[in-house]
C-alpha cells in the first residue's frame, strides 16, 4: 500500500448484522496476538469502547479530525 501504518478498528456492535460469536475481548485479544510483532499495524479500540452500534462514517469522521485534512487516508474493509 506504500503506507508506513496500518490501523485495524475491530467493531463493538454491528448495526447491520448479528453479534459475532466471538465476543469484543475475544476479538481483541486475537488481533493483538496477530499483531504482536508486526511494527506496521496498531489496534484502535474506539470503536469496542462504545456501547452503541458502530458506524463506519461515524469512525471515518473522527479519524479524519485527528489526522486533519492533508493527511492521506485508505480505507480497507473485512468482507464479514
Amino acid at each position: 500500500f506504500g503506507s508506513n501504518r496500518v490501523t485495524i478498528i475491530p467493531n463493538n456492535v454491528p448495526p447491520h448484522r448479528p453479534q459475532p460469536e466471538a465476543n469484543s475481548v475475544q476479538r481483541k485479544h486475537m488481533l493483538e496476538l496477530a499483531i504482536a510483532d508486526k511494527p506496521l499495524f496498531t489496534l484502535d479500540e474506539r470503536e469496542l469502547k462504545r456501547n452503541a452500534p458502530s458506524y463506519t462514517a461515524q469512525t471515518l469522521k473522527e479519524w479524519r479530525q485527528e489526522q486533519g485534512p492533508d493527511v492521506p487516508l485508505a480505507f480497507i474493509i473485512g468482507q464479514d
